[in-house]
């Protein structure tokens, strides 16, 4: 079976819309040439010549049989996406894939999909084949890692900030439609792509209700709600979460709830703090207290990873490892009013004063509290 120069090889999969297949570009090699050749080099080494001669003939044979083995390389395969043709409303089916190939064909960026080829009034695209699968698939690959979490997560951060200069909301972002490749993300699926153009080209309406249900916004469930680059930003927190997570789904904006909260599905990870500041200016009921653009997250995601590279830690309330003998933990031992032990310890200068001791080592941290560093948390 053929699409185009697209030989298929094997179904990869199904789903509402499409069948994916794994495919070669046929034009590469010319398989009807290449069978001559064959068979003209066989007829030669039927004749009898000398023992060098014939080597020369089989080198030969083995030449045209890499090219043809060459065929099914991974610089030869792709993916081809086609619309399954029992849909219901085939032709509005038909015109969001125009829109896809259309969004994506104005994109250059290494963490957004590329097509290759497409025929839309066959209904079928080709894209760059991911043999790593998505993050759907490798649901444990970052669970209880949020560095190298937040490491790959930026390359898709990264994508959806330069989708959001050109005023295109995704709106489907999900763990489904982000490939996997080596440490970075590429995001896929443009099929509901939003892009806020002035001819106003796209398919769906400014205010329709589409999406993953699992993965949007709050305030976009079971509302007709104006499209903003906000929708992806809380839907790229609630794939954070899994990563990091390792679970599935993320319900509503409950990442601060005991039974989804990083910081008790990892008690003994101070770094989940970290995580969990990402995701209050992401995952939150409201779009007002979510970050306007991906721009934004991925700025406090550079931040935090220097915070995490250097081994940056969050004070109050936080299980924090002795950085001495690296067994005991510090506890508070001295607080802001306790006027005694600051005597005692002759920190009596007239300033509050924070002092921690490692239960294991008797290893003390001291912190001058009268300026409220920025790494305790402040009051709501």
């Amino acid at each position: 079976m053929r699409y185009g120069r697209w030989e298929v090889i094997e179904e990869l999969g199904r789903g509402g819309q499409g069948i994916a297949y794994r495919v070669i570009d046929s034009s590469k090699v010319d398989v009807e040439k290449l069978v001559a050749e064959v068979h003209a080099a066989f007829g030669k080494m039927r004749v009898n010549t000398s023992d060098e001669q014939q080597r020369s003939y089989s080198l030969e044979l083995l030449s045209l049989l890499e090219r043809y083995l060459g065929r099914h390389g991974p610089e030869n395969t792709a993916a081809l996406k086609v619309l399954r043709p029992d849909l219901p409303d085939a032709q509005k089916a038909r015109q969001r894939l125009k829109e896809e190939v259309n969004v994506v064909s104005k994109l250059n960026h290494p963490s957004l999909l590329k097509v290759l080829d497409s025929q839309i009034d066959e209904g079928w695209l080709v894209m760059p084949l991911y043999t790593e699968g998505t993050l759907a698939t490798q649901q444990g690959r970052f669970a209880g890692k949020p560095t190298e979490a937040l490491q790959s997560f930026r390359s898709l951060l990264e994508g959806v900030a330069e989708l959001h200069k050109r005023s295109i909301v995704h709106r489907d972002i999900k763990p489904e439609n982000i490939f996997v490749v080596e440490d970075k993300l590429v995001l896929g699926d443009f099929g509901i792509a939003y892009v806020d153009d002035a001819g106003h080209t796209r398919v769906s309406d400014t205010y329709e209700n589409v999406g993953s249900r699992d993965w949007m916004p709050p305030w976009a469930m079971g509302r007709r709600v104006e499209v903003r680059p906000s929708f992806d930003v809380c839907s790229l927190g609630k794939v954070l979460w899994a990563m990091v997570s390792g679970r599935t789904k993320l319900p509503l904006w409950y990442w601060e709830e005991a039974e989804f909260n990083l910081l008790r599905l990892f008690p003994l990870d101070e770094r989940m703090a970290w995580i969990n500041n990402l995701l209050r200016g992401s995952v939150r009921q409201k779009e007002e207290d979510t970050w306007p653009t991906a721009t934004q997250f991925l700025e406090r995601v550079d931040g935090t990873l220097s915070i995490l590279r250097r081994g940056g830690q969050v004070f109050k309330g936080m299980y924090r490892a002795c950085r001495v003998c690296g067994v005991g933990v510090y506890e508070l031992l001295v607080g802001d009013d306790n006027h005694t032990a600051r005597r005692n310890l002759r920190l009596d200068t007239g300033q509050k004063i924070r002092v921690f001791q490692c239960g294991y080592c008797g290893h003390l941290d001291l912190f001058r509290m009268t300026e409220n560093p920025l790494a305790w948390p402040r009051p709501e």
